[in-house]
């Protein structure tokens, strides 16, 4: 797809081969997906990046079992902050995994001991959809830019809680690298669940981000 001021879909999409977005956003929503297939190839960077991404929700299916890594070329807006989720399916059952930025600060919920604040700009919702395979090891890799604060690099986590609100946020660690403009995070404790959940950035406590 090439074009500068974007285009929006209006129907849903299933890309099997490879999809490449040379300049300009594509538009998606619930109705109107964009899905990809096990044998879709899709990559964040190299004709992905931050003039070219997806502006809403991406899915992706799976029916296989054993480790997975999937790239989410995503945005909000003019905001590039694309995703990687790995996770070891347990089951030859279809599961559709769906992944949206959001330009907001996340759901209200409280904190453990290990993190002092969330992010107040963004969070991002991963679903697991369609009564598909439990799975394990789920691991979530984030990029940041200069507007995610994420300037205290050493200290930079990702957290994990109720979409809802009103709960507990889960400390999932991270190791990154990056600076103060830009970077990437990859999560080191595992989730089991993506049920009414979201993630976000978050910082360690005594940490300097925020």
């Amino acid at each position: 797809i090439n074009n500068s001021n974007g285009v929006t879909l209006h129907a849903p999409r299933t890309i099997t081969g490879v999809f490449t977005l040379i300049y300009g956003p594509l538009t998606t929503s619930a109705t109107n997906l964009l899905t990809f297939t096990s044998t879709a190839t899709v990559g964040v960077g190299g004709g992905l990046d931050s003039f070219s991404y997806v502006d809403g929700p991406v899915a992706y299916v799976n029916a296989a079992i054993g480790p997975i890594s999937k790239n989410y070329p995503i945005g909000k807006g003019n905001i590039w902050r694309p995703l990687v989720l790995s996770l070891n399916q347990t089951a030859a059952t279809s599961s559709t995994y769906i992944a949206e930025a959001f330009n907001s600060a996340p759901p209200v919920n409280n904190l453990p001991g290990t993190l002092d604040g969330v992010s107040k700009v963004r969070h991002y919702t991963i679903s697991e959809n369609g009564g598909g395979s439990a799975f394990t090891g789920g691991l979530l890799k984030i990029l940041w830019g200069p507007d995610d604060w994420a300037t205290d690099n050493a200290n930079v986590r990702i957290a994990q809680g109720p979409a809802a609100g009103g709960g507990l946020w889960v400390d999932l660690g991270g190791v990154g690298t990056g600076n103060q403009i830009s970077g990437n995070i990859t999560s080191t404790t595992a989730f089991t669940s993506l049920t009414n959940t979201v993630f976000t950035l978050a910082d360690a406590t005594g940490g300097l981000n925020g």
